[in-house]
């Protein structure tokens, strides 16, 4: 099933956004699908800065070329047929390169139940995306070993 998309709006920012962001209006979407999480959640707003030029690392809204819907995936390489993306919370890239002529913006604030957080790019947002795929590798691996080991260990005690 297919993640809902994003709605892309211009919304006022409050006073204390203005204060922390320095912008008082940005292109903004709400954010909706799991293909970005634990970076983003349902109703996060995410805040776009729609002239700024994305490098690996960086989180993009893009309109998609298959269905033409609005995606917020993280850029992971830039060739020279476009963006390749991939959502942190997706096993592998997007199968086609996302043209600069797509890309609405990049992401660099998250608006979550009224707290403002910067959106980690470049090769922090890398990093990052690599230690929740790590993490998410870690916890496969543990849940495939725990019944073998498990099973192992209450054999090896009714034994005695």
């Amino acid at each position: 099933m297919a993640d809902p998309a994003p709605v892309l709006m211009n919304a006022r920012m409050t006073d204390r956004e203005t204060e922390t962001t320095g912008w008082e209006e940005r292109n903004t979407l709400v954010y909706r699908g799991s293909s970005m999480h634990p970076t983003f959640r349902d109703l996060d707003v995410l805040m776009l800065q729609p002239d700024a030029t994305p490098v690996a690392g960086d989180v993009i809204a893009y309109t998609s070329p298959e269905n033409g819907r609005i995606t917020v995936h993280r850029v992971v390489r830039c060739s020279d047929r476009g963006f390749v993306t991939q959502g942190d919370n997706n096993r592998s890239p997007d199968l086609r390169p996302v043209r600069t002529a797509r890309v609405l913006g990049r992401v660099d604030l998250c608006n979550r139940d009224g707290t403002v957080t910067a959106v980690r790019g470049g090769r922090r947002g890398l990093a990052v995306a690599w230690c929740r795929h790590l993490t998410c590798l870690a916890r496969f691996i543990a849940s495939v070993l725990a019944g073998p080991v498990r099973r192992r260990l209450a054999g090896g005690w009714a034994r005695r």
